[in-house]
């Protein structure tokens, strides 16, 4: 019986281990994970994956690129302005803006 991915990670991890297991180099691990590592004397410090686990089911959902936004009942595109037509170049808007003055 073959153990399941995620057993084949260690339960205590060193610093590398612990960004490799997060997917980030060993400089943004330092710089972005808040989990505070544990200090087993003279094996040194190491990150709990029950911790790291916590901390990633924590971070906000982020949309894909150019998904609509979802929930907020508001179109996230911006809307042209006043007397915009939404079909106008960036030419045809700026003219207008020139004209506006």
């Amino acid at each position: 019986m073959s153990a399941a991915p995620a057993d084949r990670w260690p339960r205590l991890m060193r610093r590398e281990t612990a960004a490799a297991y997060c997917d980030m180099s060993a400089d943004q691990f330092d710089r972005q994970c808040p989990v505070p590592a544990k200090d087993q004397g003279w094996r040194g410090l190491r990150w709990d994956r029950a911790a790291l686990d916590r901390w990633i089911d924590n971070l906000p959902d982020r949309p894909a690129r150019g998904a609509p936004a979802l929930d907020s009942g508001l179109d996230s595109r911006p809307q042209p302005e006043a007397g915009q037509g939404p079909g106008l170049t960036p030419q045809e808007r700026r003219r207008q803006s020139l004209q506006r003055a």
